[in-house]
């Protein structure tokens, strides 16, 4: 059996800001509260995450779904709203949440939405958003080890992890970090040279070799 790895706290959800993610609160309107066309998105066509509106027209957006708006529109400052067309000011016609009314906040946190990816946690629009984001098991998220590209549920990553080519392990013999991808082919005094003129930026090793013998004897082994 694969040894169990523990993975790193609150690795983030891979998926986050793009329309996919966005649009992935389950609401639960429930005490009355609001129907969701109200404060729906019109790029994603979900609850907005992190809700922006444009101070001109009063549209709501996702910060993310706004921003990924605005970015295909060719750099310039006055661009149309993709809902009634009426052109803005991207530097001056942006409302953030924050700056809402206070009533328009109070409303928007009272919405009690449960999460999409394990349909178990309940909360506010904002404690769900944080859930989805880095504590759900259910989401996707990407290998912690260094140069790998595997993406997974943290549910299931743990299993990846433990066995991944890139997990990095102590050398016995330098006490380095080496990948088992790199396992084969290393070579202690050489990577200890490497990562040492990493460092310092040497460039005459010949040099480098006669200063640590001078000061550092005892430790010389590695170079000889």
């Amino acid at each position: 059996m694969a040894k169990q790895i523990q993975l790193p706290k609150e690795l983030p959800n891979v998926e986050i800001g793009n329309p996919v993610f966005e649009s992935v609160f389950d609401e639960e309107f429930g005490n009355g509260g609001l129907k969701s066309n109200y404060l729906i998105c019109t790029i994603c066509e979900g609850l907005p995450r992190n809700p922006v509106s444009l101070k001109l027209c009063g549209h709501l957006f996702c910060e993310a779904c706004l921003g990924t708006y605005i970015g295909s529109q060719g750099g310039v400052c006055f661009i149309p709203c993709p809902v009634c067309k009426k052109h803005f000011n991207i530097h001056k016609h942006l409302q953030p949440f924050g700056s809402f009314q206070q009533w328009a906040q109070g409303i928007y946190k009272s919405i009690q939405v449960k999460c999409a990816y394990c349909a178990e946690y309940k909360g506010n629009v904002q404690e769900v958003d944080e859930h989805q984001r880095f504590l759900c098991k259910m989401r996707r998220i990407r290998c912690p080890n260094e140069g790998c590209t595997f993406l997974d549920t943290e549910h299931h990553m743990g299993d990846h992890v433990a066995k991944c080519p890139n997990l990095a392990r102590h050398c016995p013999g330098c006490f380095l970090p080496v990948m088992e991808c790199e396992e084969k082919d290393h070579i202690c005094h050489t990577k200890l040279i490497s990562i040492v003129k990493g460092i310092f930026k040497i460039q005459n090793i010949d040099l480098f070799k006669f200063y640590f013998k001078k000061h550092f004897a005892s430790a010389f082994y590695f170079f000889s």
